[in-house]
């Protein structure tokens, strides 16, 4: 059962993992993001430019390889693939490109 974690909220995701499971899920009373207290970095600045590079072209590489290979395969199950294939193609951009282009893009 492969997800991408902005499909998490989903209705349709939820009924999807109860019925790939098995089971009734308690209900989702809201989750953590994770931050524990460590200092966090801003993935945009400059001095990040080669990690985010080296991460966009990994990026590239996993969305070729799962909606090409591993999607299709025999035992995989998508929860509403359409949904997920479209959230991982990001993965193949530079958010922090994206977002800058936004910014200056006239209104």
């Amino acid at each position: 059962f492969i997800y991408d974690k902005e499909q998490m909220d989903s209705d349709i995701f939820r009924l999807d993992l109860e019925n790939y499971l098995g089971i009734d899920l308690p209900k989702n009373e809201g989750h953590s993001n994770g931050h524990n207290g460590t200092q966090a970095i801003n993935i945009c600045d400059t001095e990040h430019d080669m990690l985010r590079e080296r991460l966009v072209k990994y990026g590239n590489q996993a969305v070729n390889w799962i909606t090409n290979e591993f999607v299709d395969s025999s035992g995989v199950v998508v929860s509403t693939s359409g949904s997920f294939v479209q959230i991982i193609q990001q993965w193949k951009h530079d958010p922090c490109l994206e977002s800058s282009r936004a910014r200056f893009q006239p209104a």
